[in-house]
């Protein structure tokens, strides 16, 4: 009687140990998906933005050039050099 009773305790401990594994590989594999999904998400948004940092790098050049600040002068702040002279749309509003 004994030996049938420690018996099923090793049975029961078994059972037992392998549904916990069981549980602690799911739990695992669920977390993983999730961390896998998430480094999907997270590649995306670094590679978009190292593209829109490379183009603000390239416009950030363009605008230093001189003849960039000399148009931007001109348009903005009606900049003029020695000797022109400044036409006024009066249509324009």
């Amino acid at each position: 009687m004994k030996l049938l009773k420690r018996k099923n305790l090793w049975i029961f401990t078994l059972v037992g140990m392998f549904v916990y594994f069981s549980f602690l590989h799911y739990q695992t594999y669920t977390d993983y998906t999730v961390l896998k999904k998430d480094e999907k998400i997270y590649t995306e948004k670094i590679a978009y933005e190292r593209e829109k940092q490379a183009e603000l790098e390239r416009l950030d050049q363009k605008a230093s050039s001189q003849k960039t600040v000399e148009s931007i002068a001109r348009s903005s702040l009606n900049y003029l050099k020695e000797g022109e002279i400044l036409f006024v749309d009066g249509d324009k509003k």
